[in-house]
């Protein structure tokens, strides 16, 4: 799904986490860390505060990947507990875009994530379904001296209801996540 700016763009909801850097000397070096975190997608769950359950990302024929997040990649989530393959989720990555001013004054990275299969929530006796073509966007952004990490759940402005979880995951997780792409970073 491509988004265009004709098209009415609801924000079911938003997470997001700034820093400021103490110098725009080190803004840029910080920034090129904390998009590696994004982009590392086998290495979310052991973000600092992460509650995140384990996440791989995977060829189309479900073979693991030892490199940075591309596009029309797959991300697998693992259950938390590890044995019930019903739980699983599969995603697809439907967009990784890089764009930087050329004054070195702002930059952003940005994921833009679909759900290919949705996990079955036996705890909670039903399956949570999300609307076909939502694109959940992760973005890192910098703007001088600030950085900024967020989550965007986006969906066509059709009235569909998107239901959490987003990507079969919590919002106090994605918190977490966000959070923790953010934080120990050091120059």
């Amino acid at each position: 799904m491509i988004l265009t700016s004709d098209q009415p763009i609801e924000r079911k909801f938003a997470i997001g986490c700034t820093v400021t850097t103490y110098s725009d000397h080190y803004a840029p070096e910080i920034f090129k860390t904390v998009s590696g975190r994004l982009l590392d997608v086998n290495k979310w769950h052991s973000l600092s505060d992460s509650l995140l359950p384990a996440f791989s990302l995977v060829d189309d024929e479900g073979c693991p990947l030892s490199r940075p997040a591309r596009k029309n990649d797959l991300v697998r989530m693992h259950p938390a507990d590890g044995k019930d393959p019903a739980l699983d989720g599969l995603f697809k990555i439907e967009s990784v875009e890089y764009n930087g001013s050329a004054d070195n004054e702002s930059e952003t990275l940005t994921i833009g994530v679909s759900m290919i299969s949705k996990p079955f929530y036996k705890a909670l006796g039903h399956a949570r379904i999300l609307a076909s073509d939502a694109i959940t966007t992760f973005r890192v952004f910098r703007n001088g001296l600030n950085i900024t990490a967020e989550l965007l759940n986006n969906v066509n402005g059709d009235g569909r209801v998107v239901e959490s979880p987003v990507l079969g995951v919590y919002k106090i997780q994605w918190r977490s996540f966000i959070n923790g792409i953010l934080t120990d970073l050091r120059v």
